[in-house]
């Protein structure tokens, strides 16, 4: 079982407004842009990705601004 969860899938996404760094936010099913979530239902219906952007100088930006795009780590909620 922890096999699972010592590899992750990373994939890009346009953030859908502005976000945080090194949060967890879900995945909009329709626009397929990373937002916060509306209301606690998202949290379940919703894929959840871990927002974890570096920079080209190996520091971490704190803020991403909508539109631009940002590295995510898929992941999943263990209930």
């Amino acid at each position: 079982m922890l096999s699972r969860f010592q590899c992750g899938t990373i994939v890009d996404f346009k953030a859908g407004e502005d976000i945080k760094n090194n949060d967890i936010y879900v995945l909009d099913p329709i626009t397929r842009e990373v937002r916060k979530a509306i209301d606690c239902d998202e949290w379940l219906t919703c894929q959840l990705v871990y927002v974890n952007n570096m920079s080209l100088n190996n520091t971490i930006d704190f803020c991403i601004n909508k539109g631009e795009m940002c590295r995510c780590w898929i992941g999943y909620l263990v209930l």
